[in-house]
């Protein structure tokens, strides 16, 4: 029963406020305002939320008030580095078969997986692909106000990347 203009499709930016709200409310940081950051890792994008230090200035920061508690929420998403969309992207690397366990064969996307894990090769086609222009506030992420004191949670994605490598958290 929605009528005309009442749906729409949420910003990222919109996406990693409500996960950081969510996950805030379910561990109880909004009614102590001692809350956590979030990493969000979907199947296309990824989101960063965090509580910001009152006064700052930035396009990424959104106010809201939980509890009679005023907050200054940083949010940034990132299209492109989802699960999904990183691996297709890291698939297309010269030596993408470095960043797969050794053993590990599949067809994934029509490219034929044989991993041989190498870290050094790994990681620098991960520095490639992060580094790009489309990604350029990436590092400039860990330097925002807020960010060095956060404890953060990981949601979405990251439980399968940690089940796909058996890494117990």
């Amino acid at each position: 029963s929605f009528a005309l203009g009442q749906t729409a499709t949420i910003t990222g930016q919109q996406e990693g406020l409500f996960s950081w709200t969510d996950v805030n409310y379910l561990t109880g940081g909004l009614q102590n305002n001692n809350t956590s950051g979030i990493i969000e890792m979907g199947g296309a994008s990824s989101q960063i939320a965090f509580k910001s230090p009152d006064g700052i200035n930035n396009s990424n920061i959104t106010s809201l008030c939980a509890n009679n508690i005023n907050y200054n929420v940083y949010s940034i998403s990132y299209l492109g580095l989802g699960q999904d969309s990183a691996r297709s992207t890291m698939n297309l690397a010269p030596n993408y078969n470095y960043c797969y366990p050794v053993g590990y064969s599949a067809t994934v996307s029509g490219v034929l997986i044989n991993g041989s894990f190498g870290f050094e090769s790994c990681i620098t086609n991960y520095e490639a692909v992060t580094e790009s222009p489309a990604f350029s506030s990436l590092s400039q992420t860990s330097s925002q106000p807020g960010f060095s004191n956060t404890s953060f949670i990981g949601l979405s994605s990251i439980y399968y990347a940690f089940a796909f490598w058996n890494i117990n958290s």
